[in-house]
């Protein structure tokens, strides 16, 4: 008789389990899940004793693999999050660094009392302080 497949919340277990060694690596698993599985962190909550379906079982195990050989979230998902912003992402960009927001935040404030103020993101990864900045000041340019 076959097992049955594991659920959401021994997904979890099983990645967290094995990214323990990885600093933020309990966070990695739950983010790794969501991106694989395309489920919101209230549905994955939700859904926690569901299932998962095969698709998504081999595509979180092999996320897991890589996130073991310290590839970054941002390259195994091919996305970030960064100031509230969702990026596409993929090895060749720096990922952007949640501490990097605080230069977007900063750069805004500068800028607050400018009429259509001009950003300038050289050099610095992906490009994702420059993006952000735009999208928060769309009469700015850059």
């Amino acid at each position: 008789m076959a097992s049955e497949p594991p659920t959401y919340a021994d997904l979890l277990i099983e990645g967290r389990r094995q990214l323990k060694e990885i600093p933020d690596g309990p966070q990695d698993a739950r983010r790794l899940l969501l991106g694989v599985s395309g489920l919101t962190p209230e549905a994955l909550i939700l859904e926690d004793q569901t299932p998962a379906s095969e698709e998504v079982i081999g595509a979180y195990r092999e996320a897991l693999i890589r996130r073991t050989k310290r590839e970054p979230v941002s390259a195994i998902l091919g996305e970030v999050i960064f100031f509230g912003h969702r990026f596409r992402s993929d090895a060749r960009a720096l990922a952007p660094r949640q501490d990097s927001e605080v230069l977007v935040e900063r750069a805004l404030a500068l800028m607050a009392d400018r009429r259509s103020p001009a950003f300038l993101d050289l050099g610095t990864g992906s490009g994702c302080l420059l993006l952000a900045c735009l999208l928060e000041r769309t009469d700015a340019r850059g």
